[in-house]
């Protein structure tokens, strides 16, 4: 009976149809991504600050990824299972297998380029008409995260590090050769084979087999985790950062990163060991494993750059906090401003203003406020926040009474001193409202250096030591990793002979 198969070339075509299809299909699927953000945001309110929305375009650029990293990673299997790429080195097996490999890694790199402007956009892209509801929140940004990161690792482990058993060559059907059955040895009775030494040293040989195989197999898990967990610690800490943004709305406080580096620091020392571990059990040449372990060093470097760079970075805003100007302002504006005309007369009339609080270098976490005398009624309400800074904005109470008032403004400063700026305001009988001494007034001191304390150290200089201490103690850690020698028995060659 004969046996006919598809050339190998034939297969390479099909297989590059696949890959180029697949790439079509992900560009159709980016435009429809981009035409449903746009049908999502248009309309009469769409320059209107509103809430963040469940918006599905997202999903649309995730299965564009998809599409194109799934098409390059089913053409690769399936060539790599054909064993046929140093079977017939004329067919275009090879170059599709490369040009596979080479479309899988810009899938991974756009999904790891995704991820990272995701994580950037759920800090500065959240919209100023209100907070977004949890749900948005889930849909639009960690999902995303999640699956981007499953796409990164399933293509990497899948692509690079367990490829599908390779097929015996057949004689393809172009050549018109056939393929003769073989012949089936008759069993033996298991009491008809003498235990002789040839037996007894075969049977040594078939353990040592089976041993080498579980080595094998124990140093390919170990390569899969040198691949993958440093990506899912890094997302873990990108999606923690989000979620404490998320619960506190305020930026990140130092120890929160500081945080965010261990985990990812955690996740590049355990894949730089079992790195190491793979090449102890299947040889530190093997591709896969210079893969594994290239990668881990290259984090390592780029963690070492990031998280040094943010420690000068928080050391020297630490330092520069010492040096402070506390400063209160306030300031009246509106569409319709009517100046005087007088020299010498200040006087502004606006039309429904509105009323801007700012300050700078106040205390951490208490409150500046706005009231309206007489009746002491607060308008506005700051709070300051890490960064000692606040910035609010409020309209004056509606049906105000004809008559003198007076906007008063209050902070603390950081060195526990109260600090006041007024602005007078009248109230016509037309309604529209006059600040007879200008619509703004600022006040700020002479900048002074304060003291070092223990709450300095502890919260502003102590995080950026640690991140430091990080970034050294990763560099060392990996380097006595990957120079640890390797254990004498393993490796050892096995001869399979039995001593007489």
């Amino acid at each position: 009976m004969t046996q006919q198969t598809v050339s190998p070339s034939r297969i390479a075509i099909r297989c590059l149809a696949l890959i180029l299809g697949s790439a079509a299909l992900a560009w159709l699927l980016f435009v429809a991504g981009q035409y449903v953000r746009l049908v999502e945001v248009s309309g009469p309110s769409q320059y209107d600050l509103q809430p963040e929305r469940v918006t599905l375009a997202q999903y649309f650029y995730v299965a564009a990824v998809v599409v194109l990293g799934l098409g390059a990673l089913f053409a690769k299997r399936r060539l790599a299972g054909l064993g046929a790429v140093s079977a017939d080195r004329s067919t275009l097996v090879g170059p599709v297998s490369s040009f596979s490999g080479l479309v899988l890694i810009v899938a991974s790199a756009i999904a790891v380029w995704a991820v990272l402007v995701l994580f950037l956009g759920g800090f500065f892209g959240v919209t100023e008409g209100g907070d977004p509801a949890p749900v948005a929140r889930i849909v639009n940004l960690y999902v995303p995260i999640v699956l981007y990161t499953a796409l990164v690792v399933t293509l990497i482990l899948l692509g690079f590090v367990f490829p599908p058993p390779r097929a015996k060559h057949a004689p393809s059907a172009d050549s018109g050769t056939t393929a003769a059955p073989a012949a089936t040895p008759a069993a033996a009775p298991a009491e008809s084979i003498p235990p002789t030494g040839a037996h007894a040293a075969g049977t040594v040989a078939a353990d040592a087999q089976a041993a080498t195989d579980a080595q094998h197999g124990d140093g390919q898990r170990a390569v899969a985790l040198a691949f993958a967990t440093p990506i899912i610690a890094a997302a873990v800490a990108l999606v923690l950062g989000l979620i404490v943004y998320d619960v506190t709305r305020t930026a990140l406080e130092v120890w929160i990163w500081v945080v965010i580096l261990v985990i990812i620091a955690f996740g590049v020392l355990v894949g730089t060991r079992l790195a190491r571990r793979g090449a102890d059990e299947r040889g530190a040449q093997a591709p896969i494993v210079a893969g594994a372990t290239t990668l881990n060093f290259v984090l390592v470097i780029v963690f070492a750059i990031a998280a040094a760079g943010m420690s000068l970075g928080y050391a020297a805003s630490a330092v520069s906090s010492l040096n402070v100007s506390p400063g209160l302002g306030l300031s009246a504006y509106a569409d319709q401003e009517k100046y005087s005309e007088s020299e010498g007369d200040d006087s502004v009339e606006l039309v429904n203003p509105r009323i801007s609080l700012w300050g700078s270098d106040l205390k951490r976490g208490t409150d500046a406020t706005v009231t309206l005398d007489p009746g002491a009624e607060t308008i506005a309400t700051a709070d300051a926040g890490r960064n000692r800074w606040v910035n609010a904005e409020a309209d004056l109470p509606e049906g105000l009474a004809p008559g003198d008032y007076r906007l008063v403004a209050e902070a603390v400063t950081v060195d526990g001193r109260s600090v006041e700026v007024s602005l007078r305001m009248t109230v016509d009988a037309g309604g529209a409202v006059v600040f007879p001494d200008g619509s703004s007034i600022d006040e700020t001191e002479e900048s002074r250096l304060l003291p070092i304390t223990a709450g300095w150290v502890f919260d502003d200089l102590l995080p950026a030591g640690v991140m430091l201490a990080l970034a050294l103690a990763v560099i060392a850690v990996s380097l006595q990793t990957r120079n640890r020698r390797q254990a004498p028995e393993l490796h050892r060659p096995t001869t399979g002979r039995v001593e007489a």
